[in-house]
């Protein structure tokens, strides 16, 4: 049967009057009026201030009344014009209102509002607002909550709806004593990482604040009690040093002004008590020394000597820790939602969960509506990036933070941003980049979060967040580390266009093209983000900037900013690139294409030129064009230097064509996507493979080998394929290498030749996997197969050969014999597995005679990692003969060959070679990345040596003379 509309009678505890303890009665409990809601309380707990009000308060017009402040519960009924709450609701009564409306709520200085019950009196609402009723008279509601009752009925406003999944009998304390103590330390005292508290009384109250200083990052947290009992628990919420003031002599102020030499950061009295509020002040530092009253009490007079304050100390109090009373609840509001691609946006009302952990819930004051917007709802297309709220280009003011968040507080004007900065990962420490390796981008869409980051829901469905941002909500979710605090008197709707257009086109020009005085700039296309790289070369210094679009109409704007020249592509009839060389006598200095459109974006980088064989490799600046069908350009973030690129570029390579971009061992980003790929788009990780995987070939589809051929004739040639270069440098056209070419900043691959790996994984690392450690530990493990409890020898401890141990040592071999010329080779050998260790040089007869005698008649399997046609020999007649298995992985010199009797094989040896250790690219490589980053594969140990790209010659040096596994270069 429904309660709604009818009068309730339940259990209360009826406090009569002053002094006199509480009564179990029953009551009733009147509908719910406007506004109202009646709540079913399932559980509260007892506060000082219920006890301070019926004991010590002794206010006579305070009774009869119906204590309680600090509970949770569920939504009974709702009064008219109540629209946020519905009946199951799970709630926490609030003592604080927030109407949002009032002066007070709208100000960023305080959780006061002037609707609440606290505008006239501390304790009880007004007579007539009471729903309570008792043996014929009126009880009175304490605090606006009264929930020391089995139902209670509050204002809308003064009511925070929690998570369905919340447990009432424990969060019902957020009522009151751990926001209050916890929010005294986080928002009143602004408690600073590194600084030293002392918190007085450790109650409850003062176990939140000792919470709350150490979420803040203090670093010495004393905690200060007459009861010794209490401090174990302290030390279990954060405290550091504890204090009983009856232990000492002298006032526990001077105590703690001696412990910290000088006195401590900030204070929290957390007692209620006129004397430790003294104390408590006089323990701070003088000069910046703050002290935070949280303790009621209205029955006495505090005091301190002025010249506690003149000698800069702070004294604050704080109600209900300073925390909003939205602050931890779902909030409703508009905003505008695209349920599915190419469809309109949608005004609806949403949910906004509260912020998680680390997190900031924002009210958005303005946003823009950029390109990018338009592109994911119109363009993209991309299923599983809808239902969405977009936006990114957005201000707002700081709502309500999450725990851990310390460098914000609500009333903070801030900018969402769609790169964050977490100022710890190796992104965030190299001077290099702004990208972040804690972003957004890590679900299968690059720039939508994860569906269970998000803290959007509507009509029962989980909404995505977009690039972390989400500005089209009235209030929107996003990490502390996606955050930028402003000037408080920037206006938001200007500095709005700072969180995309305006910082992204300006900083192309200042950050990334650098810009020099006198040169002569081109900026392609006129938008937003067009202007702003016009008014950043003009700001650089640039003599000539030449503003290129096809819509004349936005050149005089683009004078206003800075354009000296200005052309229509559509008034010529030769490429745009040739307008502008001939215009500039060769080219431009600078170019910035703000279209989106791949083109007309030709990327000037540095790379390694071998311009021709047997020459060192000179850097230059080269002209990457863009990718075209089937292609992808990736900007390489580190690449290996493999013996093959010493051996191309020494000529020895009978496939070496100049001028040529070296490199095939490299891991980046992708940059763009040429027409018709679908696999890979802007932001993947990924490593560029020497062998592609096309699929469909006859090779591809054979089991047996890992060889495919769909490329082969071009790559063989040094082009793509289709049979043009993407290389320019000095008006020349260069060739690919191997179908890589990692020895450039940026490059240009087919799409089949590319593997898509782990966000997560460190590229400087896993770049190896594109070809020295897989082909290694493939040679062991997919060609030989090598099986447990074998005999096997490898010949060569580089990298190749160390590899190649460790697919023995994973492929079970019981016995494991590192062979080479450098006995310095041998301690890592035996540290990647290698149980046995010889040194050819130490014996007077073959190094096939000797492992023969010292494994019974041969190895199992062996492995030649050097390219010597001679070791080859040496390495097939170490195997036993029946069974014996030989794989040659090292690259011979052009026109050697290798050699033996018939009788090797006849007597059941097998003689093989691998390339890339047999892996399928596409499949095999990503799999290896998740065992690296699973800690199965060893990839950290091989790279001896970092080094920035521009001293490459070093890596090669160390090479050649064997003081290195691998050296990896960094872009």
């Amino acid at each position: 049967m429904t309660t709604a509309g009818k009068i309730i009678k339940c259990r209360a505890a009826v406090a009569w009057e002053p002094n006199k303890p509480v009564v179990i009665e029953e009551i009733e409990v009147a509908p719910p009026q406007s506004n109202e809601i009646r709540i079913k309380i399932v559980a509260t707990g007892v506060c000082h201030t219920d006890l301070y009000h019926l004991f010590e308060g002794m206010h006579k017009d305070g009774f009869p009344a119906v204590l309680g402040h600090e509970g949770a519960g569920i939504v009974e009924s709702i009064g008219p014009g109540v629209t946020e709450f519905q009946p199951g609701d799970k709630v926490i009564p609030l003592f604080i209102s927030q109407c949002r409306q009032c002066r007070f709520c709208k100000s960023p200085k305080t959780n006061q509002c002037e609707k609440g019950w606290a505008a006239d009196k501390y304790d009880v609402m007004a007579p007539e607002e009471s729903r309570f009723t008792c043996r014929g008279k009126k009880v009175l509601q304490f605090m606006g909550t009264s929930t020391f009752s089995e139902y209670t009925v509050m204002n809308q406003v003064a009511v925070a709806k929690i998570d369905p999944a919340a447990p009432l009998d424990k969060v019902c304390l957020l009522g009151c004593g751990i926001c209050t103590g916890y929010g005294a330390a986080v928002n009143t005292a602004k408690v600073e990482p590194g600084s030293t508290c002392a918190v007085f009384g450790l109650g409850a109250v003062g176990l939140a604040a000792v919470m709350g200083c150490n979420a803040a990052g203090a670093k010495k947290i004393i905690a200060v009690d007459i009861n010794p009992e209490k401090f174990e628990k302290a030390k279990v919420f954060g405290a550091t040093d504890f204090v009983n003031p009856k232990d000492h002599d002298k006032p526990i102020s001077q105590v703690l002004s001696e412990m910290t030499n000088g006195g401590v950061d900030f204070s929290l009295e957390c007692v209620g008590n006129v004397a430790v509020m003294r104390d408590a002040l006089e323990s701070c530092v003088k000069g910046w020394g703050m002290s935070v009253v949280v303790g009621w009490t209205d029955k006495d007079n505090f005091s301190a000597r002025p010249i506690q304050l003149i000698a800069g100390r702070t004294w604050k109090g704080s109600l209900f820790g300073g925390n909003m009373a939205t602050a931890g609840t779902i909030i409703k509001c508009k905003a505008a939602v695209a349920w599915e691609p190419n469809k309109p946006l949608v005004i609806e009302e949403i949910e906004v969960a509260p912020p998680e952990t680390n997190e900031i819930r924002i009210k958005i004051v303005a946003t823009a509506v950029c390109h990018t917007d338009l592109y994911h709802l119109l363009e993209n297309m991309h299923e599983e990036g809808f239902p969405t709220v977009l936006g990114h280009e957005a201000a707002g003011i700081v709502e309500s933070v999450g725990p851990g968040v310390t460098e914000y507080q609500p009333g903070d004007k801030v900018i969402p941003l769609f790169i964050r900065q977490c100022r710890e990962c190796r992104f965030c420490k190299s001077p290099k980049t702004n990208q972040c390796e804690k972003a957004w981008t890590g679900f299968t869409n690059s720039n939508m979060m994860a569906p269970e980051e998000s803290r959007f829901t509507c009509k029962g469905k989980r909404l995505l967040q977009f690039t972390g941002t989400s500005t089209f909500a009235e209030y929107t979710v996003v990490n502390k580390l996606a955050v930028a605090k402003i000037n408080s008197a920037a206006p938001l709707d200007k500095v709005c266009l700072l969180g995309c257009g305006v910082c992204t086109g300006y900083g192309a020009a200042i950050n990334t093209a650098k810009v020099e005085p006198g040169s002569t700039c081109a900026v392609f296309g006129l938008g937003a983000v067009g202007l702003a790289a016009v008014m950043g070369c003009n700001a650089a210094g640039a003599k000539r900037i030449i503003a290129v679009d096809i819509n004349p109409e936005k050149f005089e704007k683009a004078k206003v900013f800075g354009a000296t020249d200005f052309v229509n592509p559509k008034d010529h009839d030769k490429p745009i690139s040739q307008v502008l060389s001939e215009m500039t006598n060769g080219g431009v200095d600078f170019s910035l294409e703000c279209t989106g459109n791949v083109e007309v974006m030709v990327i000037l980088c540095r790379a390694a030129v071998a311009w021709e064989a047997g020459k060192p490799l000179a850097m230059e600046k080269v002209e990457v064009a863009p990718p075209r069908r089937g292609e992808v350009r990736i900007k390489i973030v580190a690449t290996g230097i493999c013996h093959t690129d010493a051996y191309t570029l020494g000529g020895a390579d009978p496939e070496g064509v100049f001028p040529v971009v070296l490199g095939h061992e490299g891991a980046g980003v992708v940059e763009s996507v040429g027409e018709g790929v679908t696999k890979f788009e802007a932001g993947d990780a990924v490593i560029p493979l020497y062998i592609p995987q096309c699929g469909e070939c006859k090779f591809c589809k054979h089991p047996k080998t890992n060889l495919c051929q769909k490329i082969r004739l071009t790559q063989g040639k040094g082009l793509m394929p289709d049979g043009t270069t993407r290389f320019s440098c000095k008006g020349k056209s260069l060739f690919h290498f191997m179908g890589c070419s990692t020895f450039s900043e940026y490059t240009v691959v087919a799409e089949i030749s590319l593997a898509k790996v782990d966000h997560r994984a460190p590229l400087d690392k896993v770049c190896l996997l594109g070809c020295g450690i897989t082909t290694g530990y493939g040679a062991a493990l997919n060609t030989a197969k090598v099986e447990a409890g074998s005999t096997c020898a490898v010949f060569g401890l580089g990298a190749l050969g160390l590899a190649a141990i460790m697919g023995c040592q994973a492929a079970g071999a019981a016995r494991i014999i590192g062979i080479d010329l450098n006995p310095n080779k041998f301690k890592i050998a035996r540290e990647f597995g290698a149980t046995d260790v010889v040194n050819p040089q130490d014996h007077s007869k073959p190094i096939q005679e000797v492992l023969i005698e010292m494994t019974d008649g041969g190895v199992d399997y062996s492995f030649e990692c050097v390219g010597n046609v001679t070791i080859m020999r040496a390495a097939l007649e170490a195997c036993h003969k029946g069974w014996g298995t030989s794989v040659i992985i090292g690259v011979a010199a052009a026109g050697q060959e290798i050699s033996t009797k018939p009788f090797q094989l006849v007597t059941g040896r097998t003689w093989k070679g691998t390339a890339f250790g047999g892996y399928r690219g596409v499949e095999g490589v990503p799999k290896l990345v998740e065992d690296y980053m699973n800690k199965k594969l060893k990839v950290d140990e091989f790279v001896t040596h970092t080094l920035p790209f521009e001293k490459m010659a070093e890596g090669f040096d160390l090479m050649h003379a064997g003081k290195c596994i691998r050296v990896v270069l960094q872009f």
